[in-house]
């Protein structure tokens, strides 16, 4: 057998990876555009990061900090939001305190949390390194609004979809949130803000966000107050 050829009954020829199957299948291409779109960008964040001396993970934790709602600025948001575990991200911001770029301090709501803040060199740094999504909306930004809609809607109901298979978790957007309801010709109209909610202005990461599932709303009531853990491991 060629090389070029898949090996029948490995279960590599049903892979959405496989070329021979995304060549002639949707669902396929969309999984390999949509990991190489990934592929692409974090790859930009990590070129901008390594010039400041630090990981692409740490980029991640300011960039979160300089954009994310007071609430969500602890570790166990963060951990959830990249998909890390928590202790990976505890050392990754002992790290930048370290560097003098994050700060922590205690939670008024709960002493035996913090609350993590980006210190001036941090907010500077972070507008720095975010600079690479600039230029990727430059090139979204080319595109027909209608079209920029249809796609924004596609990936929302992409993201949905694989939610509803238990294949990810709900975001904090309008989608998933309680205070959106949908009529029978598809606008969406927002409870907490009194309005009708377009495809252009749809939140994707909204500080007003309450999930539309019971469970996921007590346990991200519980993160934004959750103790840190006392073990620290250290790293030689």
């Amino acid at each position: 057998m060629s090389e070029d050829k898949v090996q029948i009954g490995t279960g590599v020829e049903e892979n959405p990876f496989n070329p021979i199957l995304y060549e002639y299948e949707s669902e396929s291409k969309i999984i390999t555009l949509i990991d190489k779109i990934s592929k692409i960008m974090k790859a930009k964040l990590w070129e901008k990061a390594k010039k400041y001396g630090i990981t692409e993970t740490q980029g991640q934790i300011i960039l979160h900090l300089l954009f994310s709602p007071e609430g969500r600025k602890n570790i166990s948001f963060i951990a959830e939001e990249l998909g890390v575990s928590k202790p990976t991200i505890s050392r990754a911001v002992d790290n930048l305190i370290e560097k003098g770029l994050v700060e922590k301090s205690v939670n008024p709501q709960n002493r035996r949390s913090h609350i993590l803040s980006l210190t001036p060199k941090g907010v500077q740094m972070s507008v720095e390194i975010s600079g690479y999504a600039k230029d990727i909306r430059k090139a979204i930004g080319k595109i027909e609004k209608e079209k920029k809609n249809d796609i924004l809607l596609s990936l929302l109901l992409i993201l949905s979809k694989m939610v509803e298979n238990n294949l990810a978790k709900p975001i904090a957007s309008c989608i998933f949130c309680a205070f959106m309801t949908e009529s029978k010709d598809g606008s969406m109209f927002c409870s907490k803000l009194n309005t009708f909610i377009k495809p252009e202005i749809i939140k994707i990461d909204c500080s007003y966000f309450e999930s539309k599932i019971p469970k996921q709303r007590k346990e991200r009531k519980k993160r934004k107050s959750e103790p840190e853990e006392k073990t620290r491991i250290s790293y030689t």
